[in-house]
């Protein structure tokens, strides 16, 4: 979705994966962008595929500014996707700093104290305090609203009974890329409610 899979698809994706687990499988997902044994998601959302090319390549090839720019914008996307989905968010240590790199062992750099990519890091932490203080988004039910061209929206609705609160929470987002040659447009929009 985030390197531009119409919304439709990457959402049959998830369809798929929610139709045919159990709720129990599904509550305990991990749901990582990158991990060491890949590319981190920085690279490979906003750099130049990896295309089988050597160390020494992978080594010195670093994103330009405009692809970091860019890339911030499409890993925000994908973490909010990565919070709000089914199962829990494993952030791999340094995606929320902004860290790059392809293959081991260029994607396990230590981790940037003091000079993180503060927006991300904000941004991770809205995400997580999102996630915490609603409950649709740890015990509910995921409905596909809508999934069409760039635009992706979902909603979560936590069930109620006797293990649970009777006060029903309901939690939408709304995730839209577009993206031309030059710009890419990014609006997210995450709302928790409780109806009364």
């Amino acid at each position: 979705f985030c390197r531009g899979q119409e919304a439709r698809y990457t959402m049959a994706a998830i369809m798929s994966v929610i139709e045919n687990y159990p709720r129990p499988v599904l509550r305990v997902l991990m749901n990582s962008l990158s991990t060491h044994d890949t590319e981190r998601a920085l690279t490979v959302i906003a750099g130049e595929p990896l295309n089988g090319r050597d160390r020494c390549w992978q080594a010195n090839t670093h994103l330009s500014r405009e692809q970091r720019e860019r890339g911030v914008k499409l890993l925000k996307i994908a973490a909010a996707m990565q919070y709000t989905l089914p199962g829990f968010p494993c952030v791999y240590y340094g995606d929320e700093a902004g860290l790059e790199g392809y293959r081991d062992p260029f994607n396990r750099a230590c981790y940037p104290w003091g000079r993180e990519d503060k927006e991300l890091v904000e941004w991770h932490s809205k995400l997580g305090k999102l996630r915490e203080s609603c409950s649709a988004l740890w015990d509910g039910d995921f409905i596909d609203a809508y999934a069409m061209g760039s635009v992706s929206s979902e909603r979560a609705v936590r069930r109620c009974g006797m293990a649970t609160s009777s006060t029903p929470t309901q939690w939408a987002s709304a995730l839209r890329i577009s993206a031309t040659t030059r710009k890419l447009r990014f609006t997210a929009r995450l709302i928790c409610m409780t109806k009364r």
